[in-house]
């Protein structure tokens, strides 16, 4: 699976953009944080995922419905602490032949 980091001006990460996986996997993927809480999922919605961790709100979206990236940051948009947590849970997941396994790396990596 591939993650592009967005970084501010200070070069601290803001946002991730995830490449090749499903909405369902979004959503698992998010179940799969310790404290987070889902706050809405949609099949329909540009902004499809919304959650919580730590009273810090987040959100996915697929930018313009067409790209083959899902947009992950935090909402409002910027640096959070928590936003690393869910980078490191989507980059622990692996894509094998259209399953997804997550890996052998545990905690901080």
């Amino acid at each position: 699976m591939k993650i592009l980091e967005l970084q501010d001006d200070q070069g601290r990460l803001h946002a991730f953009e995830v490449k090749c996986f499903s909405r369902i996997f979004a959503r698992r993927r998010v179940q799969a944080i310790s404290g987070a809480r889902l706050r809405s999922f949609s099949w329909f919605r540009e902004v499809f995922c919304e959650f919580e961790i730590e009273g810090v709100r987040f959100h996915m979206w697929y930018p313009w419905n067409d790209s083959s990236r899902y947009w992950i940051g935090a909402d409002p948009p910027g640096w959070v602490p928590q936003l690393e947590v869910v980078r490191r849970t989507f980059e622990r997941a692996r894509n094998f032949g259209g399953y997804v396994w997550l890996s052998a790396v545990h905690g901080s990596s």
